[in-house]
């Protein structure tokens, strides 16, 4: 029979079901009794192939038998309960087992408390804490593996004070947590943006030289990012001090925090990470970058992003282009700054220049760019700003009379338009230059429509009213007679020429 046995006990543990019965059908055959250890066998392989059919049956025939069944068989049908998402089932055999006389180990709570931790949800969370109070009142102290489901179920519905509670109790009943627990904490601390809490795991964990997993530290990388840039940077420098590089998305998190957080030289830095593992930082941090390399004054570096960007079919934002545009223009690099323009009309995004809060923007870089280009005696560059500017204003007008802002509607002067200094500029170096001066009645034109536009907004407005006399009542008098009653256009009382 023993020997039946552990033929049975190792097609069960090879997931060879067929072969296990066809041997314990050969021992019946012999007129060899099976056993306990038999029936955990075959118990074993169904649950292997996750037959709880015939597990089920093999309960039966122990029953009948007059077999009693063991802890590992209870646990065994527990755990198959719980894979095939049937808690009624679980907790009936887990009953079962209780009322047999059966003493319960950690092994079987833990089974339990996983099936709850699943949900999702608080009644999840508040089943699973159930059980784990039912193992702590028959004062089972908790392994690695049922810390690790209950953080989990907190994890789920954002719990951190309760999974701290878990830890606490798991670490005052002598468990010692492990890497893994610890890596876990970190994560649901990042997820519900308790960063301090994660740093001081991470702490704890470096002083005991504790392997801190690399999804762990990037995920909290990514969390210090929105709001805590310095110590974002000094998570990343640690996790590659341990050998570990962080994914892409990470750099990415971090070009774009840096970028807005005024780190441009960090921002780079990261940014040529990225490039050196042959990956793009994408629009939003590209764009971030940009900006950033713009505002510090570093034109030549961000129009090697900028170039770098266009290779990869990288877009980026409005903002951004105008901010290296101007940057050019800033450093005198105006055929740079007229190519990029140029190279942006051609893209749909164009059409971006006009939402609100950008017009205003959009106009005072064309008033600079018409100016440089005609202080440097560029007529040509700068007509060629001027047609880009028309073409944008009238679709401005176009849209703005599309939403009901129509000049008559009370917003006559134009949203997006040129200083009449730039414009007399511009009209001044077309007279000038032979080749264009048939340009200065253009200019001339766009003069007379800026002129004419505030004079119907000066019309448009409201007549203000004075409040050191009733203006109806001087004119018309208060109806009683006397002097002042009205205006006499004879002079004469009101009778009437004489």
């Amino acid at each position: 029979a023993a020997a039946f046995n552990a033929l049975i006990h190792m097609y069960g543990k090879l997931r060879m079901s067929a072969q296990a019965f066809a041997a314990y059908r050969e021992m019946a055959a012999l007129g060899l009794e099976p056993g306990i250890k038999t029936y955990n066998a075959l118990i074993l392989a169904c649950s292997r192939d996750g037959d709880l059919a015939a597990a089920e049956g093999l309960l039966q025939q122990m029953k009948v038998a007059g077999i009693r069944p063991s802890e590992y068989t209870f646990g065994t049908l527990i755990s198959m309960y719980v894979h095939a998402s049937q808690p009624k089932q679980a907790l009936k055999t887990f009953a079962a087992m209780v009322r047999s006389g059966v003493e319960p180990n950690p092994v079987h709570f833990t089974s339990l408390i996983d099936l709850y931790s699943r949900g999702g949800s608080g009644e999840g969370l508040a089943k699973a804490d159930k059980i784990y109070s039912m193992m702590r009142q028959r004062g089972i102290p908790p392994n690695e593996v049922t810390l690790s489901c209950l953080i989990d179920a907190c994890a789920r519905v954002d719990d951190v004070d309760r999974a701290f509670r878990y830890y606490q109790e798991a670490c005052e009943a002598g468990l010692a947590p492990s890497d893994a627990s610890h890596n876990q904490l970190i994560r649901i601390c990042t997820t519900a943006d308790r960063v301090d809490d994660a740093l001081a795991l991470v702490k704890h964990m470096v002083k005991r030289h504790g392997q801190i997993q690399e999804p762990a530290l990037d995920s909290l990388v990514r969390a210090l990012s929105h709001k805590h840039v310095e110590k974002a940077v000094r998570v990343f420098r640690l996790l590659q001090a341990l050998k570990l590089e962080g994914t892409n998305l990470t750099l990415r998190h971090l070009v774009h925090a840096c970028a807005k957080g005024g780190y441009p030289d960090e921002a780079h830095g990261f940014y040529r990470d990225l490039k050196a593992r042959g990956s793009s930082a994408g629009p939003r941090a590209g764009s971030s970058l940009l900006r950033a390399l713009c505002r510090a004054g570093r034109a030549h570096q961000a129009l090697d992003v900028w170039a770098e960007l266009r290779r990869e079919q990288c877009w980026p934002a409005p903002r951004a282009v105008l901010d290296v545009i101007a940057a050019c223009a800033k450093g005198n690099m105006l055929p740079q700054a007229l190519g990029i323009l140029e190279e942006f009309r051609a893209e749909p995004a164009w059409a971006e220049l006009l939402e609100p809060g950008l017009e205003e923007p959009v106009g005072n870089l064309f008033d600079a760019l018409i100016n440089r280009f005609c202080f440097a005696g560029q007529t040509a560059p700068a007509l060629q700003l001027y047609d880009a500017y028309l073409s944008l204003s009238w679709d401005s007008d176009r849209r703005r009379a599309a939403e009901g802002q129509a000049p008559h509607g009370g917003l006559a002067r134009p949203a997006l338009k040129l200083s009449m200094a730039t414009l007399a500029f511009l009209e001044s170096c077309c007279a000038r230059d032979e080749a264009h001066a048939h340009r200065a009645f253009d200019v001339r034109g766009e003069m007379r429509r800026y002129t004419e536009r505030k004079r119907q907004a000066a019309a448009d407005m409201p007549r203000k009213i004075s409040h050191h006399f009733d203006e109806e009542e001087a004119w018309l008098g208060d109806g009683e007679g006397g002097e002042g009653e009205g205006w006499d256009p004879d002079g004469n009382g009101g009778e009437g020429p004489h």
